[in-house]
């Protein structure tokens, strides 16, 4: 039998449940992600300061192999398109589809987001998660435990509910219905 979410969690379909947060001052291994997140056009920096990594990087703790490659860097900009390729081993299971850059990897566009419940779940590119939870007076709006990894925003519009996540410095993530990113537009 799967592990169960733990208590005030959210878990997307076929992806094991988080681990407690880290502790503050570390980027443990609670969000599955890069062993120190760094931010990208997609991904908010989830980093926090201890370094997890050891070897070819391997997350010491809980095992994880979590690798990136910048085949093409950021252009001058302030969305400068670039390429970068996240290799995670939670990513590379049998039960997860193979992304567009093959099984195990994603291109740093490729953030998600999951809708459980009462609870929204973004799981960026690095595997680095993010769980929102709604606001019981405007259910509309969700915000994380940690206020620097903004807000998300439902919102209906004529193709259904679509979802923006906005951080701290402005930049907004738009989702489709699907949880699929579909626009970055930036402050």
């Amino acid at each position: 039998m799967p592990p169960a979410c733990p208590p005030n969690s959210s878990c997307a379909p076929g992806i094991p449940p988080t681990l407690p947060p880290a502790p503050p001052g570390t980027c443990g291994p609670g969000n599955g992600g890069s062993t120190c997140g760094a931010e990208g056009p997609a991904s908010a920096d989830t980093s926090g300061g201890l370094n997890i990594g050891a070897g070819n990087p391997i997350n010491i703790i809980n095992g994880n192999k979590y690798q990136r490659e910048t085949d093409m860097a950021a252009l001058p900009g302030t969305l400068g398109l670039e390429i970068v390729r996240h290799y995670n081993s939670t990513f590379s299971r049998p039960n997860h589809s193979t992304n567009l850059v093959g099984r195990g990897w994603k291109l740093s566009y490729e953030t998600q987001l999951h809708v459980t419940g009462s609870a929204f779940q973004v799981i960026q590119a690095d595997g680095a998660r993010i769980i929102f939870e709604r606001d019981p007076n405007n259910p509309a709006l969700c915000a994380s435990r940690n206020p620097a990894d903004g807000h998300l925003t439902e919102v209906q519009t004529g193709r259904g509910k679509e979802y923006v996540w906005r951080w701290t410095n402005g930049r907004e993530l738009s989702f489709d219905a699907k949880g699929k990113l579909v626009q970055i537009l930036a402050p």
